[in-house]
Parts: structure tokens; C-alpha cells; sequence
């Protein structure tokens, strides 16, 4: 079963993707690569900046080929290319640990399959692999060509949400990602849960920054619990 809402365009989740679409202009389209290598870039991307899991994923790419290759290869080979990334050790032994799995349970390497399951199963089949959370499970579906209504939230996303008051303050990153999957528009698309997710890490990268806050220039401001109480309104409805 797939959570989500029939909401008004008054509704907190769609005033606030139009305020982002306002500050932030139009999010590129991106080229989507194949499920397996999504999760690959995903997981290897976990606390880690894009930038840094793109060129270690580059470096796989080049280096073994396929992800068949990958998964064959003994962790300590994998090591040395994994240093530059948050966890690199770790992520040496669940990323190829994760690639056997699917093999085993499948017979292959592929996840084309997942198109047909409903989203939560799709995510709880994912979600059982090694190294694979919410996020990476997300983002296997939704920024890959299955395009699948998956939210993919991150730590950016997290905190936004919940100063927001999108979220309580308590709710956990697990349980954070299935109760903002349920707030979304019964009728926002794949692409259209993709473009919230990167509109709301821009605002935890620029503005709603996690020390620092300038909630004097954020374009949420009269909607957000907390820049409502750190700084005057301008009104704006």
C-alpha cells in the first residue's frame, strides 16, 4: 500500500513546493541510469557529498566494468577506492554483500522487477539488503528508470521537515520518511517527488542550514513554526 493524500493546493506540502519553486527556479532533468546502478551511487553516497560518491562511483565504473565484477571482488580490494567516502570500510563489505544478495535471491543481478510491486514492498524488499535504508531504497526507485512514487528524504530534508512542524521533533529518519511520503498530492508524479526532494535540500544547504539558520531570508518563513518565532514575518500568505 502506497501512503499518500488527495490534498488542496493549500495544503502545507504544496504551498511549500511552490514557495521553493519561486526562490529556487526550475530543478534539472536528470539522466536516470538503471535500478542496480542507482542503488550502487546511493549507497555508496550515504553521509557522504555527492561529489565525492560520484568520483568514487566513476572509479568503480572504470575500474571493474560491471557490477557483476563488484560483487565478486573481496572487500580489502575494494577498500582503497571506498577511502574517500563516509564509512568507506563499511561500505566495501555491504555494497557487494548486497549486489550477492540480489543474486541469490533472483538469479541475477537486475531489479527491473521492482516495477511491478507496489512501492511499500518494492522498499521493504530493498530495505533488507545490506547496507540499504529508507533513503537508499527511495532513490533506487524514484531517480532511476523504474520512476517510481518514491520520496527520497535526507538529512537536509530531515531537519527542514521537522522545523517545518512537518514532522514532530521526535520522529526518527525512518519514520520520518513514510509520514512525509504520505503528505504528498495523490496526483504529484515520480519526477514531481523527485523535484520536492532536491527543492528541499536546497533549502537545508542554503538557508536552513543545520548550525545557522537565516530564517530572515527564507522564502518558507511565514510558514514554518520555527522561523515564526526566530524572526518577524513579511506577511506573505
Amino acid at each position: 500500500m502506497q501512503y499518500s493524500l488527495a490534498l488542496s493546493p493549500t495544503a502545507p506540502i504544496v504551498r511549500i513546493q511552490r514557495r521553493l519553486l519561486a526562490a529556487y527556479g526550475p530543478v534539472p532533468e536528470w539522466v536516470l541510469p538503471d535500478p542496480v546502478s542507482q542503488m550502487v551511487l546511493a549507497l555508496i553516497g550515504t553521509r557522504t557529498k555527492n561529489e565525492t560518491s560520484k568520483t568514487v562511483f566513476e572509479r568503480l565504473v572504470r575500474r571493474y566494468g560491471t557490477w557483476e565484477t563488484v560483487r565478486d571482488t573481496p572487500p580489502p580490494n575494494l577498500e582503497p577506492l571506498f577511502r574517500p567516502l563516509t564509512f568507506g570500510e563499511r561500505k566495501a563489505v555491504s555494497l557487494p554483500s548486497a549486489l550477492r544478495r540480489i543474486t541469490a535471491l533472483r538469479g541475477d543481478l537486475r531489479l527491473d522487477f521492482l516495477a511491478y510491486w507496489p512501492v511499500d514492498d518494492a522498499r521493504d524488499w530493498l530495505e533488507r539488503l545490506p547496507g540499504v535504508g529508507p533513503k537508499v531504497s527511495a532513490a533506487t526507485l524514484n531517480f532511476s528508470r523504474l520512476r517510481m512514487r518514491a520520496l527520497v528524504v535526507d538529512t537536509h530534508h530531515f531537519r527542514t521537515a521537522k522545523r517545518l512542524g512537518l514532522i514532530p521533533r521526535n520522529t526518527t529518519f525512518a519514520a520520518a520518511c513514510r509520514l512525509l511520503q504520505r503528505q504528498l498530492p495523490d496526483d504529484w508524479s515520480a519526477a514531481d517527488l523527485d523535484r520536492h526532494h532536491t527543492l528541499m535540500k536546497r533549502l537545508g544547504q542554503r538557508t536552513c542550514r543545520h548550525a545557522a539558520p537565516a530564517c530572515e531570508r527564507c522564502a518558507l518563513r511565514s510558514l514554518c513554526k520555527t522561523g515564526r518565532a526566530t524572526a518577524p514575518s513579511r506577511g506573505i500568505a
